[in-house]
């Protein structure tokens, strides 16, 4: 491991954060759903137990209460304080065209697992989230447009 990665690591384990730090790798463990879930989400295959790294969460569908889906994951962001703090979302659009990302708090999201599929939900609505300040990445930093 490099040194910002060693740094990295040991951050998030002092900071008792679910966000484990392995290989360059950002994984996060993702509970069993309960068994009223029912949300369907397009997502990557992940294994039925065990950890779930960022390229397994990005593409996943974030469905609101009434199991429509209003963003989708674009990218996972660690704060300064060595957590992953933010989610940048699309929202909007048609079929992943035309739509604005936005960024929400990494805790607005809950996570679930249904069998080999992660699962996404949120409290927030369409209309809400497209209400939120629209970000743009130059060179893979993200920032406000």
């Amino acid at each position: 491991m490099n040194r910002v990665s060693l740094l990295l690591a040991s951050g998030a384990m002092l900071l008792g954060s679910s966000v484990v730090w392995a290989d360059d790798t950002t994984t996060t463990t993702v509970p069993t759903p309960p068994s009223d879930a029912t949300t369907q989400t397009s997502s990557a295959q992940v294994p039925a137990t065990g950890e779930v790294g960022v390229k397994q969460l990005v593409g996943v569908d974030i469905r609101n209460a009434n199991d429509e889906k209003v963003a989708e994951i674009k990218d996972v962001l660690i704060g300064n304080d060595n957590t992953v703090n933010t989610a940048i979302v699309t929202v909007g659009g048609v079929m992943g065209v035309a739509g604005r990302n936005v960024a929400i708090a990494w805790n607005q999201i809950q996570f679930f697992r249904d069998a080999d599929t992660i699962k996404a939900k949120t409290n927030l609505t369409e209309d809400q989230l497209k209400a939120l300040p629209e970000y743009t990445s130059d060179g893979g930093v993200w920032h406000t447009k």
